[in-house]
């Protein structure tokens, strides 16, 4: 357990990820925490039974889009509180063999990482399509980045009435310990065949070349998220860069077009049930 949440936490930098700032932090500190022995995964009871995501007799799913996001589906990001897209697309596919009608994407996520989120979201609207079902996302808190690359192929977005939308822009968070290992008195020597191989230069300073290039691809991942939500929502790729990965109260997010309506949670359920789009 203590290797595979160490692997976790340095998978969360120098990664890109389309994740809100705030939302960002908050887990690196968790990890942090859970690492140094600060805070314990709470112990699930046994008997504690298993919600149905299904409802067979309305041929609905509520799908959660719950905390942050990853790629894989795994036991460790399970118990981390870790919605992936591979789970997302397992629940969707066992949606469609059930014969529901309606899919809905309960979101309250501050995005996650950028591997397979826009391919996994488009395989997502694909299958729904191809099934002829009516997919929602209902932002029951915060839909940002990754979250809101997963709402953006939804038939119908709906926010309550105090959500935060957006975020729609790449993060990339790199650790440079090179002033605290000089006051400590580490110096590490590389030896390498090709000059990229490190980024750091003689001081163990991250390499100008290096953040810029860093910065490209983190520009160019911006580019490709921008056109995805374009593709989905009509919103041009221009005033979504002009955002500039803001984050939006949902009065707002519906005036640019994030989302389709805002609604209480009760009226969105009258709202689905009634088979409204």
């Amino acid at each position: 357990m203590s290797h595979e949440l160490l692997k976790l936490t340095q998978e969360i930098y120098s990664t890109p990820h389309l994740i809100s700032l705030e939302h960002f932090t908050k887990i690196a500190n968790y990890l942090d925490s859970r690492n140094t022995n600060l805070v314990a995964f709470p112990k699930e009871k046994e008997d504690t039974p298993k919600k149905d995501f299904l409802d067979k007799t309305a041929k609905m799913a509520v799908i959660p889009l719950m905390g942050a996001t990853t790629y894989r589906e795994t036991a460790i990001s399970a118990m981390c509180g870790l919605t992936s897209y591979e789970g997302l697309l397992r629940q969707t596919q066992e949606a469609i063999d059930a014969g529901v009608t309606k899919v809905i994407l309960h979101t309250d996520s501050g995005g996650g990482s950028a591997q397979g989120a826009f391919a996994s979201a488009n395989e997502f609207k694909q299958l729904c399509a191809d099934a002829g079902i009516t997919t929602y996302a209902y932002v029951d808190g915060s839909c940002c980045s990754a979250a809101y690359a997963w709402a953006a192929v939804c038939d119908v977005v709906v926010a309550e009435p105090y959500a935060n939308v957006g975020s729609i822009g790449v993060l990339v968070a790199m650790s440079d310990t090179s002033e605290k290992d000089v006051k400590e008195g580490v110096r590490t020597v590389y030896v390498t065949d090709g000059t990229s191989k490190i980024p750091f230069d003689e001081n163990g300073k991250f390499k100008a070349e290096y953040l810029k290039d860093v910065q490209d691809k983190v520009t160019f991942l911006g580019d490709e998220f921008r056109a995805h939500v374009s593709s989905h929502t009509g919103i041009s790729t221009k005033t979504l860069k002009d955002t500039q990965a803001k984050v939006y109260m949902a009065s707002d997010a519906l005036e640019l077009g994030l989302i389709n309506k805002i609604m209480t949670k009760s009226e969105f359920i009258s709202y689905v049930v009634e088979g409204k789009v």
